[in-house]
């Protein structure tokens, strides 16, 4: 089961973290899922260099750099299945190895599985000195999200600034231009391969609200994975998630629907119907149901994944608050307010004990249960939830982030004690 795995994996490297000084080690996932890991243990003292914003080649010279300009202990590296797309990438890691380490401090380097074998076989001197490795099975990180503000894309997600991400669309451009002209008998490796990279493409695409470049490269690597590896495959799987969330944001809920339960129906018979992945198939399944105001159908679908998230994950988990905060959600949509409360007190018992009292989501909770508060006429327990959201987002996120905005103007309005929605 991915869930005691995964809390293994996480306690691994914690362990690394807390009590090693320096070395090279390593963790396996997708490239969603390595990226939720390295910003799991977003702490001052780590940094994380992605490969996924540049797609550019291994070179210790533009690695080395960037560490060196870091005042961190540790250094994620993660996607590194871009940067060692060729044999000389892996050779120039492998050669490179005692430059990275005479640069001291902990290296934490993530890539996918097939990757790593490459590595295996390639770089035996740089892999002799991996201390330590974990394996991350994929949670579905890329669909969750915690309805926590806004439902718009925030800029500041994976880049500084809109025109950050732009920049790097427009250089992506012509890659996946070159990968969309490889003909489908080009090779099975060559074009999985292409696959991988068009897919983080049009991730960034749909991060960016870029939908219809995005579903042109998500429809393409369908294509190629339902003729390479068959249309009941775990990462035929991941394609169709990803097609439907597109039509979601979108507003296609219909469409949406109909390729989730493509998803669904790939993860039930390889997966299981008590799997992490199908529990978070039904969460999506479920948000669209909430959004097209079919609250019965939703709620449902979410009693589906919260109860394989709190008999895998446990009643404690990130992922089971997660769920707990969409069934509140839903509650307070239709106007059972302290059904909704309930829901998300339980939501922000595990938040507060896991990931703090200062973290993102939990200030979402708490602007959440501020807007409850408000809608039932209580402006004085809303104005003090407000008041907690807003501390946190200033403090974390910054006074120039969306969320912070946002929460500055309910507390602008609450000067009269009239809160208008």
């Amino acid at each position: 089961m991915s869930g005691s795995l995964n809390n293994e994996s996480y306690s691994t490297l914690r362990w690394v973290l807390e009590n090693a000084e320096r070395g090279f080690y390593m963790y396996t996932a997708t490239p969603p899922m390595q990226r939720h890991v390295a910003e799991y243990y977003g702490e001052p003292a780590i940094a994380v260099y992605d490969y996924s914003k540049n797609s550019a080649p291994y070179s210790f010279g533009a690695l080395g750099q960037w560490a060196k300009g870091q005042k961190s202990r540790a250094f994620f590296v993660i996607n590194m299945q871009i940067a060692l797309r060729e044999e000389k990438d892996i050779i120039n890691l492998n050669l490179s190895r005692d430059l990275l380490a005479g640069i001291g401090g902990i290296w934490i380097f993530a890539m996918t599985p097939d990757a790593e074998e490459r590595l295996v076989q390639i770089a035996h001197d740089f892999y002799s000195f991996i201390r330590l490795q974990a394996h991350f099975e994929d949670e579905g990180i890329e669909n969750e999200t915690l309805q926590p503000i806004v439902s718009t894309i925030t800029s500041g997600k994976y880049y500084d600034s809109y025109a950050e991400a732009a920049e790097q669309m427009e250089r992506y451009a012509g890659l996946g231009e070159e990968l969309m002209a490889l003909p489908l008998n080009a090779g099975p490796e060559r074009l999985l391969s292409a696959a991988i990279t068009l897919e983080n493409i049009a991730e960034l695409y749909r991060t960016y609200g870029h939908y219809g470049d995005a579903m042109k490269l998500l429809m393409r690597i369908k294509d190629i994975r339902e003729k390479e590896i068959g249309v009941e495959h775990l990462d035929t799987a991941i394609t169709y998630s990803s097609i439907a969330m597109v039509y979601d944001m979108q507003g296609g809920y219909a469409e949406a629907l109909k390729w989730h339960h493509q998803a669904l129906a790939i993860r039930e018979k390889i997966l299981g119907m008590e799997h992490t992945d199908t529990a978070t198939t039904y969460n999506d399944i479920a948000g669209i149901y909430q959004r097209l105001g079919d609250y019965e159908q939703a709620l449902s679908w979410y009693h589906k994944a919260l109860a394989i998230r709190e008999k895998i994950l446990g009643t404690e988990h990130p992922f089971t608050a997660i769920t707990y905060n969409n069934m509140a959600l839903v509650y307070a949509r239709q106007n059972d307010y302290p059904l909704a409360l309930s829901w998300y007190h339980k939501a922000l018992a595990i938040q507060e004990k896991i990931l703090g009292r200062e973290h993102p989501d939990t200030a979402a909770t708490y602007f959440n249960m501020a807007e409850v508060y408000d809608r039932q006429g209580d402006h004085t327990q809303a104005l003090s939830w407000y008041n907690k959201a807003a501390d946190i987002f200033a403090k974390v996120l910054g006074p120039n982030h969306p969320h912070t905005g946002i929460i500055q103007e309910k507390l602008t309005r609450s000067s009269t004690a009239s809160f208008e929605f």
